[in-house]
């Protein structure tokens, strides 16, 4: 879950650690059970746990680690020391593992972003659930739910909380965590542009991100039905180009997901999408969105087909100036694809 993806960032506002706090959570990292976990887990680790209690498998000292850890902002400097912390738990430094923890909570304190904060509490929630430390993990969990408690933009508190959600089930509160993702649900049909209209667009990602929650959580129903409710969206969007890539972008989600099978069949419908449009240089733009996100997906050969495709529909373009900036966009692309 969490220690195999990118952070997200969203959100403004502040949460204060007490330093009572600080002492119950040390106290519980100080009990915690540092079994090794199986290898088959995903890698927060980066290298393995066989490098000793003074140097990861690297042969960089993990004081040479952290140091460089301190000298970055807090919120890339917290997430850098929970997974140092976790990898030296790994490796039985258990003092080492607990002050390593204690710099990332110190980082917490420092951070403004709430957004940010659920993703190291939720990072630290996950780290310290493979540690088999169930007591601090539900106290990071609740962390990241105070934190995701002060985001009011709908976008950001979606996402926020469909992290929660997998901290919370990480942190054995199966309970919890299908509320936050009902609750996240809810929060993103409240998604609106600017102008106070409906976002499908934003609504279309933000669903999908949910629906990798339910996944990752044990729930796959739940995750198709709300893979479906983003396919709904997508279909109300007016924009044709934004149709396709929004349909693209289920397509990605899914084949995160592996699921091979569903990931396939929506690129195609996007495809298909960027293909019914009329008009030549929309067109273009949008076998190219989709072309990226089949990249993306691994599948290099369909995307410069798909390129190549939207370059003959670019050289379409009546008006001059737009077919050179068009073909020129698209070649840039067909470019960064081969590198």
């Amino acid at each position: 879950m969490l220690l195999s993806r990118a952070a997200e960032r969203v959100g403004p506002g502040t949460l204060a650690r007490s330093a009572s706090e600080a002492q119950n959570f040390s106290s519980l990292a100080r009990r915690a059970s540092l079994a090794l976990l199986a290898a088959a887990v995903l890698t927060l680790s980066g290298c393995g746990g066989s490098g000793g209690p003074a140097r990861n498998g690297g042969g960089r000292s993990y004081a040479d680690e952290v140091n460089a850890a301190l000298r970055q902002p807090p919120e890339t400097r917290a997430l850098a020391l929970v997974k140092i912390a976790y990898r030296r738990a790994k490796a039985k430094d258990e003092l080492g593992a607990e002050e390593t923890f204690q710099h990332a909570l110190a980082a917490c304190r420092e951070i403004k972003d709430p957004g940010a904060l659920v993703e190291t509490y939720a990072l630290m929630a996950e780290a310290h659930a493979r540690l088999e430390n169930p007591s601090a993990a539900q106290y990071a969990a609740r962390s990241a739910e105070e934190a995701a408690g002060r985001i009011r933009d709908p976008e950001a508190k979606s996402r926020a909380l469909a992290t929660l959600a997998e901290a919370q089930a990480a942190a054995k509160n199966p309970t919890a965590a299908l509320a936050s993702l009902k609750s996240a649900e809810q929060t993103a049909a409240t998604i609106k542009n600017p102008d106070g209209t409906p976002d499908p667009y934003t609504r279309v990602l933000v669903l999908s991100r949910i629906a990798a929650a339910y996944e990752a959580i044990g729930k796959p129903a739940e995750s198709e039905r709300v893979f479906q409710a983003a396919a709904a969206q997508a279909e109300t969007l007016d924009n044709e180009r934004l149709r396709a890539v929004s349909i693209a972008e289920i397509g990605v989600a899914l084949a995160k997901l592996k699921k091979p099978d569903a990931a396939a069949k929506a690129l195609d419908q996007a495809v298909a999408a960027a293909r019914k449009i009329a008009k030549p240089q929309p067109k273009a733009y949008a076998l190219a969105d989709v072309a990226q996100r089949v990249a993306g997906t691994g599948q290099a050969a369909k995307a410069r087909q798909l390129l190549e495709e939207a370059d003959a529909v670019a050289h379409k373009v009546p008006e001059a100036d737009q077919q050179e900036q068009t073909v020129s966009k698209i070649r840039e692309m067909m470019d960064e694809l081969r590198k």
